[in-house]
């Protein structure tokens, strides 16, 4: 059995072709148990996320399920030429197959370094195949192993630990003022992904109030459903902002929505009580004065984007380390695979040597009780049983020999614990070697 992976991911096809072949819901299912059968794939799953569709099975010919599996993804995404895949899609095998999804379970391939989402992902497309009944034992000691490594990983480096999105950045500063942001409000200005993204972020963090102000008040009415919030029209920013803790504004207004005069208002409401402001939009949603006055900690779109390109660094040098995870692990992997393989290889040894025993004793038993001689029975015995069980060690001897195959013949007699008495020097000069002392 060997394993594999097959598709593609943002490395290797821009957003409409993954959106085009992405499987989710109650398709998925289908898809698996319909890419099992045809591809004769003993184990097979799916990963489908914005960023990567890849299919990760077991088979006894991998090739032959890798090229149904092709197959199927270039009729999905409606190829003309099939020459325009090779470049869509990785393959990859065996031990550099885990190797693979180890990097995708911890965030290493993905298209922002560390991200935490893509385990979360992946421990779901798990759960998908073993409810639509496509893993079995193999997959299920690779995934153990996958989530495993990638959550070493995660405790380990810090690989995840820095923000690297200018939302997770904003939030992450917003701590340096506020400690604790249970006991703090927040007001965001805009709905668009960056907002959303911050909004979740405070939500995460156990914010205690978040207001939502957009000029479509619909769209942020959604986003505030989402998350426990409120939404409110923009013309209800200034007397919102007397209220709020820390403000995150992302508009694509062309004037300041702003401006010195309302953070001055609010800050007299407020007692002085610090304000935490970021402002992501360009142009500025907040006017540059603001950064004057007192109690007033105001951050950039460039002063996020400098603290997350250094965060990066950061994450990037710990890449280093979590590959020295992973590598020790596949060593640690292939050991644990060969003693399971030995150990099933012993266990059955051990059934076939008893079965011949069982089988000579009952012989030796009938013997006794139809009057034989014990000690022509204990004779026969012991003959029968001796020659039983060196027969197929004998028999694939001499065919080593016959094929002068002396390596061969060196490990059976280290398998055996056999002392030839030619290798060792004690040999019968012109006398057949003794091979069963």
């Amino acid at each position: 059995m060997a394993l594999f992976v097959f598709g593609l991911s943002h490395k290797t096809a821009d957003l409409a072709l993954r959106e085009k072949i992405a499987v989710s819901g109650a398709e998925l299912t289908q898809v698996l148990q319909e890419l099992r059968a045809t591809s004769h794939a003993s184990e097979l799953s799916l990963l489908s996320t914005c960023n990567r569709t890849e299919f990760h099975g077991v088979a006894d010919q991998p090739d032959l399920a890798i090229e149904r599996i092709r197959s199927w993804c270039e009729g999905r995404l409606g190829l003309p030429d099939p020459a325009a895949a090779e470049s869509l899609f990785y393959t990859v095998r065996r031990l550099d197959a885990l190797r693979h999804l180890i990097r995708v379970s911890s965030g290493l391939d993905s298209m922002v370094l560390g991200e935490p989402q893509i385990f979360g992902q992946m421990k779901t497309a798990y759960s998908q195949a073993i409810e639509s009944d496509t893993v079995k034992s193999d997959l299920h000691r690779v995934f153990g192993h996958v989530f495993s490594v990638s959550k070493k990983i995660r405790s380990n480096t810090g690989i995840g630990s820095n923000p690297v999105s200018v939302a997770s950045a904003a939030v992450r500063l917003s701590r340096r003022v506020f400690s604790d942001l249970a006991d703090s409000k927040a007001l965001l200005i805009g709905a668009g992904d960056t907002i959303a993204l911050a909004a979740r972020h405070l939500n995460s963090e156990g914010i205690a109030q978040l207001s939502i102000a957009n000029r479509t008040l619909a769209h942020g009415q959604s986003l505030a459903d989402e998350l426990g919030g409120r939404a409110l029209p923009m013309s209800s920013i200034p007397q919102a902002m007397q209220d709020a803790d820390i403000v995150i504004s992302s508009t694509a207004s062309q004037l300041p929505v702003i401006g010195k005069g309302m953070v001055e208002q609010a800050l007299k409401a407020r007692k002085n009580k610090p304000i935490f402001i970021v402002d992501i939009a360009v142009p500025r949603d907040v006017e540059e004065q603001v950064g004057e006055l007192d109690n007033v900690y105001l951050y950039t779109v460039d002063d996020l984007q400098d603290i997350v390109a250094d965060n990066m660094k950061e994450r990037q040098a710990e890449v280093a380390k979590a590959d020295q995870i992973i590598e020790q692990s596949l060593q640690d992997y292939m050991l644990s695979d060969a003693e399971r393989t030995a150990s099933s290889s012993i266990s059955a040894y051990r059934r076939m040597a008893e079965s011949i025993r069982k089988s000579e004793l009952d012989k030796a038993v009938a013997a006794l009780s139809a009057g034989q001689e014990p000690e022509q029975v204990l004779s026969s015995f012991a003959n029968a049983l001796t020659n039983k069980l060196i027969h197929a060690p004998s028999v694939a001897m001499k065919q080593a020999a016959a094929n002068d195959n002396a390596a061969k013949l060196q490990w059976a007699e280290e398998l055996l614990g056999i002392e030839n008495e030619t290798v060792a020097g004690k040999g019968h000069n012109d006398e057949e070697p003794n091979r069963w002392q």
